[in-house]
């Protein structure tokens, strides 16, 4: 079989070294200068903050209508559900651990207050739908 100068399986390849200049200049002793800080990170605007105030409203009113707080607007009715109440709770309590270090004052202040009512109504819920022991035996 013949091979043709044209034949992909022949290309000639380039290889780009410069890479290794990059990096020898990188490592020479000029680049143990301090370098001017770096601008910090960008604060979230007012509208970023009350948009991620509003995503946790949202989760929180989900675990209202899984308590049958709200009624279900799919459904027109009030429905209990504790297990689904359960999970939306525990993405909250997630998000809260890891943005830490991320949120303002007011995202804070929201997680706290928004955790602290549904954790208080959601054990309110478990209570009344757990069976009730009577002292006789």
């Amino acid at each position: 079989m013949l091979m043709s100068a044209d034949d992909v399986r022949f290309t000639e390849k380039k290889v780009d070294e410069s890479w290794k200049e990059r990096v020898a200049q990188d490592s020479s002793p000029q680049a143990d200068k301090p370098k001017a800080p770096e601008a910090n990170p960008a604060k979230p605007s007012p509208q970023t903050s009350q948009k991620f105030i509003q995503f946790m409203t949202s989760i929180a009113i989900q675990v209202l209508i899984q308590l049958g707080d709200i009624e279900n607007p799919m459904t027109q009715t009030k429905e209990l559900n504790i297990d689904a109440a359960r999970d939306l709770i525990d993405i909250l309590i997630m998000l809260k651990e890891k943005t830490r270090g991320n949120l303002t004052a007011e995202e804070i202040k929201a997680f706290k207050a928004i955790l602290a009512d549904l954790q208080l109504k959601f054990v309110e819920a478990s209570n009344q739908t757990a069976p009730k022991e009577t002292g006789q035996s």
